[in-house]
């Protein structure tokens, strides 16, 4: 299998399973970090071979291709589980985290009713997983899987952020089983050590309203005084400095026209010169000097 290089932001959990599956394989991957400011890139993150023969903008189809038959399955039964799983996270997983993470630290706007909802959503997945964990070690098989590695990933800023101690305490399955697959050195090389959230932040609608507001002062300019000249910048637009160009152009217009009814300019004498063609002994071309 060739290498590759895997574009993606920094801290990105989606990146992160795309990362762990590939410390896992021993595939040579190649991680570019990119500024979320950049909009160059219309997918992140996103995957290409080294012969340029493949590209990828899905993070689970990315990890599925660097992972080994382990993470895959082993058999036909474990590889459609696997898939499930994967389905699972970012269908049911991946929205029941963001639209409680997001709002809690004023990331996004939304209301008391739909964080509630997130609140709601996120224990239907804890207690699907923990049910489902209550007889076994791992999602499928006996080993990691892909399965794992990418359903920890979906669910890690929950249990950073708004996952507390008692809104975990009925799933302990669950707990341990996250436990157990964030403390593999090859997770924890990647995501560095877990530290579980010790107490949720309140939902504050408030707070993400007058943090835009802070964000948008600062992006006006600030007014000019009277007697402070308007300087031309690269910002303004490129319809107001040809305004400017032709107003300063009228008034130099205006001023000559001053300054010809005032004052009387001598009229210049012309003489004229007449070159000879040498052939032939007619005027060629007559300038006046």
């Amino acid at each position: 299998m060739v290498s590759g290089t895997l574009y993606t932001y920094p801290d990105s959990f989606r990146g992160s399973k795309v990362r762990v599956a590939a410390a896992y394989s021993g595939f040579s991957l190649k991680v570019v970090e990119v500024n979320p400011s950049d909009t160059s890139r219309v997918h992140v993150p996103s995957f290409e071979t080294d012969d340029k023969k493949l590209s990828l903008f899905d993070a689970n189809a990315i990890a599925y291709y660097v992972s080994n038959d382990q993470l895959r399955g082993s058999t036909h039964e474990q590889r459609a589980e696997v898939v499930q799983w994967l389905n699972y996270g970012s269908t049911e997983v991946q929205s029941a985290v963001a639209s409680w993470v997001y709002p809690a630290l004023s990331l996004v706007e939304s209301t008391q009713q739909n964080v509630q909802r997130a609140k709601e959503d996120l224990k239907v997945v804890f207690h699907c997983l923990d049910s489902h964990l209550k007889t076994r070690t791992f999602l499928v098989g006996e080993r990691v899987s892909l399965a794992d590695v990418s359903l920890a990933a979906d669910l890690l800023l929950a249990f950073q952020h708004v996952a507390d101690e008692s809104f975990r305490a009925p799933y302990t399955n669950l707990v341990r089983w996250f436990n157990t697959v964030v403390n593999q050195p090859e997770v924890s090389k990647v995501v560095g050590q877990v530290t579980f959230c010790v107490s949720a932040p309140e939902f504050a609608p408030r707070s993400m309203l007058n943090t835009r507001k802070q964000a948008r002062r600062r992006s006006q300019p600030k007014p000019l005084s009277q007697n402070q000249p308007r300087l031309l910048n690269q910002s303004q637009p490129r319809q107001l400095l040809l305004s400017q160009k032709t107003t300063m152009k009228k008034k130099k217009t205006q001023l000559f026209k001053s300054l010809n009814k005032t004052i009387l300019l001598p009229k210049c004498q012309r003489e004229h010169s007449t070159w000879m063609n040498s052939n032939e002994n007619i005027p060629t071309k007559t300038h006046s000097l």
